[in-house]
């Protein structure tokens, strides 16, 4: 999760990180400390199946894009007002699909940015 580590060195104070690996949780969370992380919290967890009740200022989901379609509800629930949304592991020919599945009422696409075969996207949902 090297959105937590970026998240962090960024000043934010609350960072929690959720996979639905329990490996992977727990190697974020090695990860996070070795890189001088302080204070985040990270556990496995299916966020379909018992979605986050927090609202934060910034959310970030790295998955694939059929994944971030089907946990599109639960992750637009956790950004707060004025909150961001930042989305990566979008294929680049799955794109123009997945811009049409999460064009969100309340929400804004501040920016896309395509690499070789990836894209990621940065939405801000209004107050």
């Amino acid at each position: 999760m090297p959105f937590a580590e970026a998240a962090f060195k960024l000043g934010a104070v609350k960072i929690q990180g959720v996979d639905i690996d329990p490996v992977s949780a727990a190697t974020a969370r090695k990860n996070f400390k070795l890189n001088g992380g302080k204070g985040g919290e990270f556990k496995a967890q299916n966020i379909l199946r018992s979605p986050g009740r927090s609202v934060y200022d910034a959310v970030a989901a790295n998955f694939i894009s059929a994944d971030l379609e089907a946990c599109r509800k639960p992750i637009l629930q956790q950004v707060g007002p004025r909150g961001f949304l930042l989305l990566s592991g979008i294929s680049l020919k799955n794109l123009p699909g997945f811009l049409k599945a999460f064009k969100t009422p309340g929400f804004r696409r501040v920016c896309l940015i395509r690499g070789r075969s990836w894209a990621g996207l940065l939405y801000r949902k209004n107050a």
